[in-house]
């Protein structure tokens, strides 16, 4: 996860990572995320299924904003609320911008 996730970093053609899920263990992963290349390539980051430990260190540790999203396996599985629908809108300027 580690390797992939930092690999993201690097690629100038991403301009957003959208974490879909992760939540069980992204404790351990931790120590391994390259904070120094996340402020050196500064990227929107969505996340969905509590993806707190790394969200939180990205906004505090590097000044980037991040996006506290829904859970991506239940998008839509009642419709969609207002809170879906305003990340979706975020997410969606985003990537027009």
């Amino acid at each position: 996860r580690v390797n992939e996730f930092n690999t993201l970093l690097e690629d100038t053609s991403i301009s957003a990572i959208w974490c879909a899920a992760g939540g069980d263990f992204q404790v351990e992963t931790m120590p391994y995320i390259d904070f120094d290349s996340i402020k050196a390539h500064p990227k929107w980051f969505l996340g969905a299924s509590d993806p707190t430990n790394l969200l939180f260190p990205v906004t505090c540790h590097c000044d980037i904003a991040t996006i506290y999203g829904f859970n991506a396996g239940s998008f839509d599985a009642y419709g969609i609320n207002a809170y879906s629908q305003s990340c979706d809108n975020v997410v969606e300027r985003v990537w027009i911008i």
